[in-house]
């Protein structure tokens, strides 16, 4: 499983730089905190394991928070590429049956029904800890 190698350091280093991206350096004790708070906050909408959750995100530690955020929720994930043009973004969720998209701020307009979970926003939902 892809999240074992990462709760397992998260548990026996937590204070143990994870990842590094512009200066900002996050421990493994921190990414598992938002990865937790993006899962609890993805959970709220409604996802559930084995659902389909969208990441429109350029490559950073935030699009790493909602992958293994998304992963602790039970969910799998499709990457977007922010290159592509909408009407090809748009059919990529439809195909895949993306229950929610995950992103930076506002959803984009061309954004069909599915909830939209800004990660810019903060979230009042508290994190389930996250045992392996």
């Amino acid at each position: 499983m892809l999240l074992t190698p990462f709760l397992d350091q998260s548990r026996i280093r937590p204070d143990a730089p994870a990842l590094t991206e512009n200066g900002l350096c996050l421990s493994y004790a921190q990414f598992l905190n938002r990865a937790q708070a993006v899962a609890a906050a993805l959970q709220c909408l409604g996802i559930r394991p084995g659902h389909v959750v969208a990441v429109y995100l350029d490559r950073g530690i935030d699009a790493a928070a909602a992958v293994f955020g998304t992963l602790l929720a039970g969910a799998c994930y499709v990457p977007l590429d922010l290159k592509n043009p909408p009407s090809r973004l748009a059919f990529i969720i439809e195909d895949a049956g993306a229950w929610a998209i995950v992103g930076s701020g506002t959803a984009p307009t061309w954004l069909s029904y599915r909830p939209w979970l800004d990660l810019t926003t903060p979230s009042d939902v508290e994190p389930t800890p996250i045992t392996s």
